[in-house]
């Protein structure tokens, strides 16, 4: 029996995103579902070097579009929001254990420029994937047919598995 398991391809997700993936066969990145303003989509909070947290986000185009789904939501590319994330996670992890490991692949993530959210996000996920040497199969619901909401969805990923 293949075990399965989903989740919405949050910007840089918690760990116990990842340690949910190291036991599963399958992944699903649920981005077929409504773009949730000042959720976890486009932002997280970061630990700064002072003990503070603090958010980091992505701008999002959102003027007339409350109604996208998380894979259609575009990164507003005018704002200079790589660059200053590279600085931010610079500044406050150069310090951090595997800090010269992790943060050529962040940087090379964050140089790249991308149009959807999504996009980023799930490149970020399938790094630290490799990273962390996680064998699940990562895949997204639409390339998998899966749709629905709440608990219909969950069922339609289990049945997809």
């Amino acid at each position: 029996m293949k075990c399965v398991a989903g989740h919405q391809p949050n910007l840089y997700p918690y760990g116990g995103f990842f340690a949910k993936a190291m036991y599963v066969d399958e992944f699903v990145i649920v981005d077929n579902v409504q773009y949730v303003k000042k959720e976890y989509h486009n932002r997280n909070k970061i630990k700064f070097s002072d003990g503070s947290a603090k958010w980091i986000c992505i701008p999002v185009k959102n003027s007339g579009r409350y109604r996208q789904l998380i894979k259609d939501a575009e990164i507003d590319n005018s704002k200079d929001w790589r660059s200053s994330h590279i600085r931010t996670l610079e500044l406050n992890y150069r310090k951090a254990p595997f800090y010269n490991e992790f943060f050529p692949i962040m940087e090379s993530l964050l140089m790249k420029e991308r149009r959807m959210l999504a996009e980023y996000n799930t490149a970020f996920i399938r790094a630290v994937f490799n990273y962390l040497n996680i064998r699940a199969t990562l895949v997204s619901a639409p390339e998998k047919n899966i749709s629905g909401s709440a608990t219909e969805l969950i069922l339609e990923l289990c049945r997809a598995a």
